[in-house]
């Protein structure tokens, strides 16, 4: 038992936990040495990138010191360098698209022009020409006006594709098959369909255009041709049949001159090339 007047207990005082050794002071006085410089730096570059967009006032602040912070000036580099990469990459881009715009645009027209629709058509006349044997596009238009009200409202085709396909077959004679894949790929019967309806609604509206001139106005403009070897023809009549079941019948309805016998019309033409009769089929 210690009998020491002046005793006091001088080894841990009771408590068994000792404090930090000198390494780990060591080690944390340089992890926060370390963190203040990145610190240091990460203020350093958002000053430089603020002076970057607003270079009028970095003039009024004068030259920014030089900074001493362990590799500062090289990340200033790479940032000066990485912007500039950005940028060129950006203006590369913006002419990508702006080159892909007008591409598609290009395409865009072009698959207008392909599709047999108003706008393939328009102010086009060699096309209208082809297609339709009318002479150009304001009288396929004129027509277009004058009948688009009593034409019907296909799920498919325009009132202008309808007509359209009926001037096509009637100028070139393709088959339904061949109108059908050109018109939205829709099928024989439905073309024979619109054909015939539209068909109808022409002979109908446009019956009045059909006159039979006069025998004088007839020979007053009658080519020097007709004058010479025909000068009392009034009209010239083509007959078309359809083709007879009967194999002994078809050589009196086949023309030899017209190489077919399948459409079954009768049609009066006048000298001077006019249709003057359409006979009801």
């Amino acid at each position: 038992m210690q009998v020491d007047p002046d005793w006091a207990p001088c080894i841990n005082l009771g408590y068994s936990r000792q404090g930090p050794t000198d390494r780990e002071r060591y080690q944390r006085a340089t992890q926060l040495d370390g963190q203040r410089r990145r610190y240091e730096c990460a203020q350093a570059l958002l000053e430089l990138s603020k002076n970057a967009h607003h270079p009028n006032e970095k003039e009024l602040d004068g030259p920014t010191p030089e900074l001493d912070v362990n590799g500062a000036e090289t990340q200033t580099e790479l940032t000066g360098n990485s912007l500039e990469v950005i940028m060129k990459e950006k203006a590369e881009s913006e002419s990508e698209v702006i080159c892909l715009k007008q591409e598609n645009e290009n395409l865009r027209m072009e698959l207008q022009d392909l599709k047999l629709t108003e706008h393939a058509f328009k102010d086009k006349g060699n096309k209208v020409l082809f297609y339709t044997g009318l002479p150009n596009w304001k009288t396929l238009f004129c027509l277009y006006s004058y009948i688009s009200t009593y034409l019907q409202n296909h799920t498919i085709l325009s009132p202008f594709q309808q007509l359209l396909l009926t001037l096509t077959r009637l100028q070139l004679n393709l088959t339904g098959n061949d109108l059908g894949y050109r018109f939205a790929n829709i099928s024989a019967s439905t073309v024979s369909r619109i054909f015939t309806s539209v068909l109808t609604i022409l002979y109908q509206l446009l019956r009045p255009l059909i006159i039979w001139p006069e025998r004088k106005i007839l020979q007053k403009t009658l080519p020097m041709d007709f004058r010479k070897h025909s000068p009392k023809c009034v009209v010239i009549i083509e007959l078309f049949l359809e083709r007879a079941t009967n194999v002994n019948a078809r050589p009196q309805t086949y023309s030899q001159y017209k190489h077919h016998n399948t459409v079954k019309y009768l049609i009066g033409i006048t000298p001077q090339g006019t249709v003057c009769f359409i006979s009801e089929g």
